[in-house]
Parts: structure tokens; C-alpha cells; sequence
């Protein structure tokens, strides 16, 4: 963290997720302020004795009475601070701005920390993925003739809940027959029927992290065009997959899987 926070410095940390990763807690209202030595949690008395309960072993908490933040940055000496300019409020801004010290944009240096996945965030992460291939699997048999995009929604966000996730990590999308061929489609009453295509891009939150998983199937005999088309989007996903490596540009990986897409036609 000392690299990207420096002496007389702290960040203020408004973003739920952004607080959540600093603090290893998820605590409903609050500010992070981070320095380089040492983190303080401020929240209204609403949820301090909650705060106290999660994070008291790790930080400071106080109570935000108006201006405890202010006391505190002065009392520490910050001529600096860094809030994420697209997380935070313009009320917020404003408030921070009376401060009378210099004010910059954090976030990229809190995206470059974020990026970075120590082995338990990796292993938060796979085991978001393994929740959700496992409810995957789990709800695929109820795919039949009648069911509805919102039913089949719904048993599988259950089944989420069931192995330990805390929620969807995003709205979870299912789409029958032409719905699938429409971007963040909107999950409707549409009924399955026999060879039509199903479309589903879901996922869950273990610990705070998530998974993104997006599954094409066909329901009943598969045309022509649609084996094509199948055949040539796993054919991309496969071999961009052995060809990333470590220091892979976002850029070289796309192409990759573009040129066969283009190939394919």
C-alpha cells in the first residue's frame, strides 16, 4: 500500500465495495480514511456498535458526528486527499473541498490495488465459480417445455443461496429463443419450447467476490447455422484460452479469439 499512498496522504473511502476491500468487512453506511500507516472507520452512531463488532480488532471506528472526519484529518496532518471521482457524490466533494487541502482523483491507484488478487481473493473468487457451475448443473434438469425465463431465473438464484453465496453478483439473465440474441436481454414470462435456444449469463458473490459465467444451449435438435455458429465461438474461446499468457494485452487476447470469429465469417 505505501506505494501508492504517500507521507502526509490518506484516501477517503466512500464506495461500499472500495471499503469492503480496504476493510476485509462489509459495514451498511461509512467512510474509510486509509494512510500509510493506518486505516479509521467513520460511521454514524446507526451502525457503529455494528462496525465496532466487525472491524474494531482491525481499525479504529468512530463515530461520524460531523465533523469527526474533519478532527481526525487535521489532528493527522493530511495535505493530501485522494477520493475516487467516480464513486463519490458532488455533495461529498463539496464537503471534502472545505477542507482546505489538495484534493485528487484516487482511482486508478485503487483499481492497480484492486487488480491484484492475493491467494485469498483467488481462492474467493474460485469458489464463487464453483457455486455457481455447481447451481448451474443442479437447475438444468428443470428445463422443460412450459417452464418460464423467470422461473428458471429464480431456482437457480436459490440455488446460489443454498451453497453459501451471498447474492447475484449482477442481474442474472435468462433468455429463450429470440431474447438470446439481445444484449442484456431482459428476463421475461417467455416459455420454453421445443428446439429453441437458451441463453444464460449469471453469476454470485462469495466473501465479496464474484463470478461471471455465460452458458449457450439448445433446447431440442440443433440446426445447421446454429452448430456453425457454436462451433466457431468455441473454437475463439478454446484458443484465445491457450494463447493468453501472463502480460497478455486486453487487445492481443480479443484478437485472438476475433480472427477466428472473422474466419468463420
Amino acid at each position: 500500500m505505501n506505494s501508492f499512498i504517500g507521507e502526509n496522504t490518506c484516501f477517503i473511502i466512500t464506495d461500499e465495495a472500495e471499503r469492503f476491500y480496504f476493510s476485509g468487512e462489509r459495514v451498511a453506511e461509512g467512510v474509510l480514511v486509509v494512510s500509510d500507516c493506518e486505516k479509521a472507520y467513520f460511521t454514524d452512531m446507526r451502525y457503529y456498535e455494528s462496525a465496532v463488532k466487525k472491524l474494531g480488532k482491525k481499525l479504529k471506528v468512530y463515530p461520524e458526528t460531523g465533523d469527526a472526519i474533519k478532527k481526525y484529518i487535521a489532528e493527522k496532518g493530511f495535505v493530501k486527499i485522494g477520493l475516487d471521482y467516480g464513486k463519490i457524490t458532488v455533495k461529498e466533494f463539496s464537503e471534502y473541498k472545505k477542507l482546505k487541502v489538495k484534493l485528487f482523483d484516487c482511482a486508478s491507484a485503487v483499481a492497480k490495488m484492486r487488480s491484484v488478487k492475493n491467494d485469498a481473493e483467488v481462492e474467493n473468487v474460485k469458489k464463487a465459480c464453483e457455486i455457481t457451475e455447481k447451481a448451474f448443473y443442479e437447475t438444468l434438469p428443470l428445463l422443460k417445455v412450459g417452464i418460464t425465463e423467470s422461473e428458471f431465473k429464480k431456482e437457480l438464484v436459490a440455488a446460489y443461496l443454498r451453497y453459501g453465496a451471498e447474492k447475484e453478483s449482477f442481474d442474472t439473465i435468462v433468455a429463450f429463443g429470440k431474447g438470446s440474441a439481445i444484449p442484456h436481454y431482459e428476463t421475461g414470462d417467455v416459455k420454453l419450447t421445443e428446439n429453441c435456444v437458451v441463453l444464460v449469463d449469471t453469476g454470485c458473490v462469495y466473501k465479496g467476490y464474484c463470478s461471471d459465467f455465460t452458458r449457450t444451449l439448445y433446447f431440442g435438435t440443433p440446426d445447421k447455422e446454429f452448430l456453425s455458429v457454436y462451433k466457431a465461438v468455441l473454437s475463439a474461446n478454446e484458443i484465445a484460452e491457450r494463447k493468453i499468457k501472463e502480460g497478455t494485452s486486453l487487445k492481443t487476447a480479443d484478437g485472438f479469439a476475433r480472427r477466428i470469429l472473422e474466419k468463420a465469417g
